[in-house]
């Protein structure tokens, strides 16, 4: 078991107040600099969708998805209207 693994356990397990305040000195909470605590690849990051990337779509409330979704399927057939003519 490698030490930030016997960390990462013994702060998550333990019953002692002692061994968890031990642990915390060798823990360090931080943001990501390339996904902001969005948890995803810069890849799957760099996919947009109406604007918006996977994270942003996942985060919002259901209501303002469905505008989303409509908005982009309205002017998708737009474009086609318009390549018809």
């Amino acid at each position: 078991m490698s030490a930030a693994r016997y960390v990462r356990h013994t702060f998550a397990t333990t019953n002692s107040a002692t061994l968890r305040k031990r642990a915390v000195q060798f823990m360090e909470t931080s943001v990501c600099p390339q996904c902001n605590r969005k948890r995803l690849k810069s890849s799957a990051l760099a996919v947009r969708f109406a604007g918006y990337d996977i994270a942003e779509l996942g985060q919002m409330p259901l209501a303002e998805l469905s505008q989303v979704l409509s908005s982009a399927r309205e002017s998708q057939n737009l474009t086609r209207v318009v390549r018809q003519v």
